[in-house]
């Protein structure tokens, strides 16, 4: 019996196939290749920071992308990240 690892198992298994897989954690997700190169090419990032009048920085504040339907609350130093893809329409 010979070792292999999981990502030549699968490889092996979509070869010859329109089929392509992505490793997200402890999982393999298995798509049609364009699908993969599609949702990787439009994933997108914003970050910041948000300030008072003053220009302090405020922890807390929940900021939110209203059409991805996403938030994230800024830390203590009033900075936050969100992940998103971008609108295909």
């Amino acid at each position: 019996m010979s070792r292999t690892t999981v990502v030549d198992v699968v490889k092996h298994c979509l070869r010859n196939s329109s089929l392509s897989y992505q490793i997200r954690g402890n999982m393999v997700v298995i798509r049609p290749a364009d699908e993969i190169k599609k949702g990787t090419e439009e994933a997108v990032q914003f970050s910041g920071v948000v300030y008072d009048e003053n220009g302090l920085p405020l922890a807390g504040v929940s900021v939110v992308l209203k059409q991805a339907s996403r938030g994230a609350v800024t830390g203590p130093d009033g900075k936050f990240t969100l992940k998103a893809r971008r609108s295909t329409t």
